[in-house]
């Protein structure tokens, strides 16, 4: 069975030979076959891989980290859409279908987010504190536009964009390894060429693997580096409002510091 619109699934993977497998395995069984699986692969031992169609598997052990393999792997695109999945994700038998099938219904979405069947609070203390402290530029809650809900971000564990889009941007490779907020990042550039939607019934599952990923307290220092790195890089301070929503996010980044025993963050950071 074909796909509506042809799409990609990209991963990027480092030392995660399990969750290769389980992720490959529920692709071996979508109802619809991927035009191209791209693998990178960055593991110091390389994976032995799956035979299915349409799999490369590419092993660069010395790439900076995620946000360079993103852009290995588009390199290698042949495909008019592309979905990037972590490892530790896996695919309901019908959702390249319902993904597919989003592309080819609406066509002012420059990109689409699968649905997390299995929601954790990646990296975020408590969802209210969240709510709080990421208003204006910060902000990642959804809104309304032209009656239909869009997005402000897409999720890298699950997010799709139409190919097109790379011909104009590509991730920030200075973010190094786990490259902490390119999916914000990217989410905020891709909005200049398009919306940001859900992708209606495209069901995951993240089981967030505990091997490559920081603790609470590293990614509380990557969030106060990179975004001020974002808020410098995409301009916020051409709105003089995005200066106090800057103020309100460090006061509430803070908190979650002092909570973590880590003391303030430094404030000379500040964009």
């Amino acid at each position: 069975m074909s796909l509506i619109v042809p799409i990609s699934v990209v991963i990027a993977s480092k030392n995660r030979p399990q969750e290769i497998q389980r992720c490959l395995a529920s692709l071996r069984i979508s109802h619809a076959a991927p035009l191209q699986i791209i693998v990178i692969d960055q593991s110091a031992t390389r994976y032995v891989l799956p035979q299915l169609d349409g799999l490369l598997h590419v092993y660069e052990p010395t790439l900076s980290g995620l946000a360079q393999a993103r852009n290995i792997a588009l390199a290698h695109n042949t495909a008019p859409a592309v979905l990037f999945i972590d490892d530790d994700v896996t695919l309901e038998a019908d959702c390249l279908d319902k993904l597919a099938d989003a592309f080819a219904r609406d066509n002012d979405a420059i990109g689409f987010q699968c649905v997390d069947l299995e929601p954790h609070l990646e990296g975020r203390l408590t969802s209210s504190l969240s709510l709080l402290f990421e208003q204006g530029f910060f902000s990642k809650q959804p809104f309304s536009r032209d009656g239909k809900i869009a997005l402000r971000w897409l999720g890298g564990f699950a997010m799709a964009f139409r190919a097109e889009l790379f011909a104009q941007e590509t991730f920030d490779e200075s973010l190094h390894g786990y490259s902490f907020g390119e999916d914000w990042e990217f989410s905020q550039r891709a909005r200049r060429y398009g919306i940001l939607r859900n992708a209606d019934g495209a069901f995951v599952h993240h089981y967030f693997s505990p091997t490559n990923r920081d603790g609470v307290r590293r990614m509380l220092e990557f969030r106060w580096k990179n975004y001020h790195y974002f808020f410098k890089k995409l301009e916020a301070k051409k709105d003089p409002l995005n200066y106090f929503w800057l103020l309100w996010w460090q006061i509430g980044e803070s908190y979650k510091w002092l909570r973590q025993g880590m003391g303030l963050p430094y404030f000379g950071d500040a964009a």
